[in-house]
């Protein structure tokens, strides 16, 4: 978006934005991008983008594109960007899909909050930092988990009597509180939604796949 009607930081749903385009789209989606997720490959990221409205071209001069706003979520401002309707793909089969347990992996977690708050709750979406090329599809399900909490004194050994606190390394069992399935999934990253959750999940939550939890 290069300006608008009025010419104000913040544009209105009755004020018409102009786009440095010409050509034969006539269908916009305006976004506002947002927070970047970089994978642990750093060559690869992924930004997020949020649709704040829609508009239909009005008409066109000299390289430049006049919006009509159609559907108004959010404000629109500057440096937000417009996209044709038509190069947004959909998957079908994003609402048809069966739940399974997703493949183990080690290192996955949590990369961030698509709502960009510190913690969400059921219904809410997550960012996880492995995708379709780590085998994370559609569908594939995974635990919530924390640690348990031992005892400790104050000289810093674990256990309950003195005796225990031999050099022993010992691992604390996990604690089930919440269930996330796949929704979307990119090649380094995937989105997820908490269908169940016993307390806020955070970023520093863990990811457990439901096989690998059966086994221990």
């Amino acid at each position: 978006m290069i300006g608008s009607s009025e010419g104000l930081n913040y544009v209105t749903a009755e004020d018409d934005v102009y786009i440095d385009y010409q050509g034969e789209e006539t269908e916009w989606a305006i976004y506002r991008v947002s927070q970047r997720f970089v994978a642990q490959q750093p060559e690869y990221s992924m930004q997020q983008v949020r649709m704040v409205a829609t508009a239909n071209s009005q008409f066109q001069a000299d390289g430049v594109t006049t919006l009509e706003i159609e559907r108004f979520i959010h404000e629109i401002k500057q440096g937000d960007v417009a996209i044709p309707l038509s190069a947004i793909q959909t998957p079908e089969h994003i609402n048809h899909f069966q739940p399974h347990a997703g493949p183990v992996i080690d290192d996955l977690s949590i990369a961030g909050m698509m709502d960009e708050v510190n913690y969400v709750v059921r219904g809410q979406a997550v960012v996880l930092n492995r995708g379709y090329v780590s085998r994370v599809e559609q569908g594939s399900s995974y635990a919530l988990v924390k640690p348990a909490h031992g005892f400790q004194f104050s000289q810093g050994e674990f256990g309950l009597v003195e005796a225990d606190s031999e050099e022993t390394s010992l691992t604390m069992p996990t604690i089930d509180v919440g269930q996330l399935v796949v929704i979307r999934s990119y090649p380094f990253f995937s989105i997820a939604v908490i269908i169940e959750a016993s307390e806020p999940i955070t970023q520093q939550t863990l990811v457990a796949s439901p096989s690998k939890r059966a086994k221990s």
